[in-house]
């Protein structure tokens, strides 16, 4: 996850250039592994090589579904950037408020996001998010898994989980067939 923060944080420093970031931190899965990371780069690498203002600004629960308390006080703020560590079926909630809030700040997540375009609208518009995988990616594996998936499940194209239980499965089937067994110990030896 380091990895994972540390190119989200270049990509808004170096590239886009912002000002000011609120991160909206969600306590779940997810951002429970990229909020330490958020916060290491707040106190070094932010502030003292990039010298931009990092705000953590709103700490909420699994189970939220209205933000509009925490998104009034980073109105407030005028962030650049609301960077959104969350899935996509909350950070679809919270981008909806944040548009009924008037707030302009471009949102960014990150490989939680990975259905965003099917299950938001225009909300969601001139947003970016990170992710380890890219069905459209120019690389002959990835293009054999989407063309063997698509022809396995009726075209539909395969998200990033599917490419992760992909890539495990054959990990998995490797280390069996290194092992020559199916005995924990012996494939975990492997």
């Amino acid at each position: 996850m380091p990895e994972l923060a540390n190119k989200i944080f270049f990509y808004l420093l170096k590239i886009i250039q912002i000002k000011k970031v609120n991160l909206v931190i969600i306590t779940n899965f997810s951002s429970q592994k990229i909020n330490p990371h958020t916060r290491k780069l707040k106190n070094n690498e932010v502030q003292q090589k990039i010298s931009k203002e990092v705000s953590v600004t709103s700490r909420n629960l699994p189970e939220d579904k209205d933000f509009n308390a925490q998104l009034t006080k980073i109105k407030a703020t005028t962030p650049d950037v609301l960077f959104l560590p969350d899935y996509y079926n909350t950070v679809s909630l919270i981008a909806k408020q944040v548009k009924q809030n008037g707030i302009a700040a471009t949102m960014m997540g990150a490989d939680g996001w990975d259905e965003i375009a099917n299950n938001a609208g225009d909300e969601v518009i001139g947003s970016y998010y990170s992710n380890h995988y890219a069905a459209d990616a120019k690389d002959t594996d990835v293009e054999t898994f989407v063309k063997a998936f698509k022809a396995e499940y009726k075209d539909q194209t395969p998200n990033a989980l599917a490419a992760l239980a992909y890539d495990a499965t054959y990990i998995l089937a490797e280390a069996i067939e290194k092992a020559g067994s199916t005995d924990p110990e012996k494939i975990k030896e492997a």
